[in-house]
């Protein structure tokens, strides 16, 4: 058997998706020029020599682990974190429910938790989301991940978060929640 010798960034692009199982190339780009400084080019290479190793698959607009299919909400989610983190690529982990994704910001010092919420789902995850805060000891930021803007009449939250969904034309909205207080 051949042994395989990867580089650094041939590595961490190997372990997000084996975390994630996919990606847009957008984010691969943005990732890997946040941690490694890579341009375009170099992240290019990077993937070709992955896809000839069978190790990914290149489809165009994203890049999937050898055994697994995309998840748009989880790229979605993958785009909050992104969105959130300056200039220091965050660091994410393996999903851990009821969690669908966790970032560590480290320029804000945060934690990123996403929370998926499809639509008819919007009670049971909010009060999900508040059973989280309360058990919550590290500094954390809540992100709601819409299907739809027309979700945020139903959602019942006390936890400050961010809302998010996506537009007409799939570009995310983000809203700043601030929860709804029981009197």
């Amino acid at each position: 058997m051949k042994s395989m010798y990867y580089s650094e960034p041939q590595t961490e692009l190997l372990s997000l998706l084996k975390t994630l199982g996919g990606m847009w190339k957008r984010q691969v780009y943005m990732l890997l020029w946040l941690r490694f400084g890579m341009d375009k080019k170099a992240v290019d290479r990077t993937i070709r020599q992955l896809r000839y190793g069978g190790v990914l698959r290149d489809m165009g607009a994203y890049v999937l682990a050898a055994d697994r299919r995309f998840d748009i909400q989880l790229a979605r989610a993958v785009d909050i974190s992104l969105a959130l983190s300056g200039s220091r690529a965050p660091d994410i982990f393996p999903r851990k429910k009821p969690v669908f994704l966790t970032a560590y910001l480290p320029e804000r010092e945060v934690r990123l938790c996403v929370l998926y919420i499809p639509v008819g789902k919007e009670r049971k995850r909010c009060l999900t989301l508040d059973s989280l805060r309360v058990e919550n000891t590290m500094k954390t930021l809540y992100a709601l991940l819409l299907d739809e803007a027309g979700q945020v009449a139903a959602l019942r939250a006390e936890t400050p978060c961010l809302l998010v969904w996506p537009d007409k034309n799939e570009k995310l909205e983000l809203k700043k929640w601030e929860g709804i207080r029981n009197e």
